[in-house]
């Protein structure tokens, strides 16, 4: 099984958490003291197309809103941890879905990649939510190869999209439930909108791949043929039977390398080769509050939600996931 950092970075002593809201193997205010860690690195690199690298940005704009960040799924790479949140803007009540990825190195966080997308307004077309922080307590963990997982999207992506021939079953299998908000549930749906690309052929550059228990989420870069912009986009997969058989997602229109504020860009088709074994040492456990407990930490935590106010003196530590009402 891949190793799961997430657990590593996220643990405390038990009694610590007592107050600690509980989702998969992990507690809220586990992936707080993470959250809210000062061990950013000073050469932080950055891959939000809209900020330059370094540590400083993070708490400069950390300081200047209110807002609130909703955990989702938290899934890991050895190194890497993702996240999948809800952040709502507290003032306008505008919600974004924020899919972001640290990279850890000698018990520093050192570099971030994230895709936001807004979420619309009304229904679905499946009825189901786009992301609902409580899909944190979902994971089942029996029998769950993250391994096998991790390889099927890897494989799946760029073969449902890319090979006009492909057979959605070997993938896919009913219910096949969505929360894209464009797509129906079903693999029926998904056949249809297959169907519906006619001869444009989507190309599917997988790059990060993490894992939970049966979820498994995909960092890549999509192109559409002729002439379409590139999306990068974080595919969330729930596994079953070695199957397919739920589905998120967040997309974002790519801003080439040579026009972000760091110069780094958003994908890199190596990016995958940053995956990398760690020192566990280094993160068990890491955190300002992670040895004194959850009624120490500078926030306000209920049902799965932190609450954050500029006008706290800990927006010094705040990481960039919780930046997020300058983009919504």
């Amino acid at each position: 099984m891949l190793l799961s950092l997430a657990t590593i970075i996220l643990s405390t002593a038990a009694a610590a958490n007592a107050a600690g809201f509980p989702y998969g193997n992990t507690v809220l205010n586990d992936a707080e003291s993470f959250l809210y860690t000062s061990s950013w690195s000073a050469t932080y690199k950055q891959h939000n197309p809209t900020l330059p690298n370094g540590r400083d940005t993070v708490r400069f704009f950390a300081s200047t809103t209110d807002f609130k960040y909703e955990v989702g799924f938290v899934t890991s790479n050895k190194n890497l941890v993702a996240i999948h949140s809800l952040i709502t803007n507290t003032t306008t009540g505008a919600e974004t879905v924020a899919f972001d990825i640290f990279r850890l190195d000698a018990g520093t966080i050192v570099e971030h990649w994230d895709v936001l997308q807004s979420i619309p307004t009304g229904a679905t077309v499946s009825g189901n939510p786009v992301i609902d922080p409580a899909e944190r307590s979902t994971y089942n963990c029996d029998g769950a190869d993250e391994a096998r997982g991790a390889a099927l999207v890897a494989k799946a992506l760029p073969q449902l999209f890319g090979n006009k021939s492909v057979v959605v079953e070997d993938y896919l299998q009913d219910p096949y439930v969505q929360h894209n908000p464009t797509a129906a549930s079903g693999v029926a749906a998904f056949k249809k909108n297959l169907a519906a690309l006619g001869n444009t052929t989507i190309a599917y550059e997988v790059g990060f791949v993490l894992a939970k228990c049966d979820i498994v989420v995909a960092h890549s870069r999509v192109t559409a043929s002729p002439g379409a912009s590139a999306s990068i986009v974080a595919d969330v997969f729930r596994v079953k039977a070695g199957k397919l058989v739920e589905h998120w997602d967040v997309v974002q229109t790519e801003t080439p390398a040579a026009q972000t504020v760091s110069g780094n860009p958003m994908f890199a088709a190596d990016e995958a080769s940053l995956v990398a074994d760690i020192d566990q040492t280094q993160y068990g456990p890491v955190g300002k509050y992670a040895t004194t407990g959850a009624a120490t930490a500078p926030s306000s935590t209920a049902n799965g939600t932190l609450y954050v106010s500029s006008a706290s003196s800990r927006s010094s530590m705040m990481p960039f996931a919780f930046l997020r009402s300058f983009w919504l």
